[in-house]
Formats: structure tokens, sequence, C-alpha cells
């Protein structure tokens, strides 16, 4: 029994050695360089990434100052001429500004964006996952 049991003890021993230290690759120098140029390229896509969703958290800002009427509050404000010069840029965007007049509420508009910008956060982690 003795004979097995040292067999078995050196065959571990064997097995921890092999398993303990990682074979070491000729290109391990290139990989580790290419992996972190991968991550460096990663930052370029998350800075794009964060640009758009300032620009997009820009244009809801907009559309919420449109929406509580600050040009006609500025207009109150304004004397003279510059209420004149105030109204007629509040008429220019009143009939630029086609949105109220669309068949679908502002519900339709936010899940159309929701799901926009959602495909864009699809199709970058594709990008990022294949460059």
């Amino acid at each position: 029994m003795s004979e097995k049991s040292d067999e078995f003890r050196d065959f571990e021993a064997q097995l921890v050695q092999m398993f303990d230290a990682p074979p070491a690759f000729v290109d391990a120098d290139l990989f580790a360089s290419t992996v972190t140029q991968r991550l460096d390229r990663g930052w370029q896509v998350r800075s794009l990434v964060i640009g758009t969703t300032g620009l997009i958290g820009g244009v809801i800002a907009v559309s919420q100052i449109m929406a509580t009427n600050l040009m006609g509050q500025v207009e109150s404000l304004s004397l003279g001429a510059q209420q004149h010069l105030v109204s007629r840029l509040i008429q220019s965007v009143e009939t630029h500004l086609v949105l109220p007049s669309l068949p679908f509420g502002g519900e339709g508009l936010w899940m159309s964006a929701g799901l926009a910008g959602l495909a864009l956060v699809f199709a970058l982690t594709r990008a990022i996952e294949e460059y």
C-alpha cells in the first residue's frame, strides 16, 4: 500500500507543479500590447458615447425649457424694441416647431428616442467587440 500511496503522492506533486506555474508563451508581450491598445481604443468610443448622450441631454433640456414657456416669460420682462424682437422670435419658433401638430403625443417621441438610443448603444457595443 505504501508504494501505491507514494506513487500517488508523486503523481499529485507533478500535477500541482504543472498547474502552479503557467506556461510562458513566446508572444506574451505582443498579446499584452494588443490588449492595451484595445483598451485605449475603447476610451475613444466611450468619449464618443458620452458626447452623444450629452448632446441628447441638451436637446431634452431645450425641449423642456420651451415647454415651460420660458420665451413667454422673457417677453413679458422685455421693454420697447426688445419686446418686438422677442415676439418675432417666438412667432418664428411656433411656426417652425411642428411637434404639437403631430398625430401622436410626446410619449411616442420619447419612446422613439429611447429606442434609437438603445440601438445606438447596441451598435457601439458590437463595434467595440469587433474592433
